[in-house]
């Protein structure tokens, strides 16, 4: 009889456990549970938003945002619908799109920064702000790239017609200039953290990857990841996060995916061929499009988007709207043109560690 009661307890924890760690969806504008694709594009000297809805339909907000906007939309209002924003880097301001049709303008924003919009530091189900200060420029240079980074949050309220109502902030470091830096539920208790990668003192060209909450500036995570040649992201596979570092293949017209599980600590290496290697912006995009409750990998290309569901290693073909492909979780947007550490380029910096 003990038994029996504790395999029933063990099961009801393990199934709270993934509904608590499950997908978060940025990018479902119509409330279905499932991501849409969402794509950006210039009209007449602005940027265009729109998406594909997955239930049929479309969504299109005509001259949105400045050309030098950063597509910012999320689950503002309510945990269950995406809206459209973006930061204004001219103005520093973020500008939210109420389900009303009019905005909310938030004062969230100063120079040479780079923003993170899409992810829910604190587990309430609403997007919050978080930006990061003294990245590195198009160079990496000593001071700068040894430098700590500095990360700033906006933990939103909201009445579910107002945003950032009695908002609570929270600081940190994290990482150094040259840091890539990326959102990931990194010990799966349904908050997102920050996670970045950082060069071994004795091998630079070995990396961890750390990951901290925003919340209470506790480190949730490290593993050593071996060496880094892009800009890693994170996946949730069947509830649970996966650390995704990568190298293109364009001899294959591929890529090498190695998956790292969270739970486990193991990695797991996915060779792609005839995948898109010019994805966009920085790295590939992460959402659930396809309904599933576990997340999938999308690599944008010249001649369309190829999809990866990690969860049973099928390959197959999206459509977004024209333009440029987001996933509304993208790492650090404003952050295109800035230099990272990565294996090939590290012992620039720490030259007698590489000696």
């Amino acid at each position: 009889m003990t038994i029996r009661f504790n395999f029933l307890v063990f099961l009801l924890s393990s199934l709270l456990f993934l509904a608590t760690a499950g997908t978060a969806t940025a990018c479902d504008f119509d409330g279905d549970g499932t991501d849409d694709t969402f794509s950006v594009r210039e009209e007449n000297g602005l940027l265009t938003y729109e998406v594909f809805l997955s239930g049929g339909g479309s969504l299109t907000e005509t001259g949105f945002s400045p050309l030098t906007a950063v597509p910012a939309p999320g689950t503002y209002y309510t945990s269950t619908e995406a809206t459209f924003g973006y930061v204004d880097i001219d103005t520093f301001f973020w500008i939210i799109k109420r389900p009303d049709m009019t905005a909310d303008q938030l004062n969230f924003g100063i120079t040479n920064v780079s923003y993170m919009p899409g992810q829910d530091w604190n587990g309430d189900g609403i997007t919050d702000l978080g930006k990061f200060l003294n990245r590195c420029g198009t160079r990496l240079k000593g001071r700068c790239a040894r430098g700590p980074v500095t990360g700033n949050f906006l933990f939103n309220g909201t009445d579910g017609s107002e945003t950032f109502v009695n908002a609570s902030t929270g600081t940190g470091f994290y990482g150094k200039g040259g840091s890539d830096i990326f959102a990931a539920d990194a010990d799966n208790d349904g908050n997102d953290d920050v996670c970045f990668t950082l060069p071994l003192r004795r091998n630079p060209r070995i990396f961890q990857i750390k990951c901290k909450s925003p919340v209470t500036d506790a480190t949730v995570f490290k593993k050593r990841v071996g060496r880094i040649f892009e800009s890693p992201f994170a996946v949730q596979v069947n509830g649970v996060t996966n650390i995704v570092t990568w190298k293109q293949r364009k001899r294959r017209n591929g890529v090498l995916l190695f998956l790292h599980d969270t739970q486990t600590k193991r990695r797991r290496k996915v060779p792609l061929d005839n995948v898109p290697v010019n994805a966009a912006p920085m790295r590939p995009l992460v959402g659930d499009w396809q309904g599933l409750g576990s997340q999938q990998i999308a690599f944008p290309g010249t001649d369309g988007v190829r999809l990866y569901n990690p969860a049973d290693s099928a390959l197959s073909d999206i459509s977004f709207p024209a333009g440029t492909p987001y996933d509304c979780r993208t790492t650090l947007l404003g952050d295109e043109d800035k230099a990272t550490f990565t294996s090939r380029n590290v012992c620039k910096v720490f030259r007698k560690q590489c000696q």
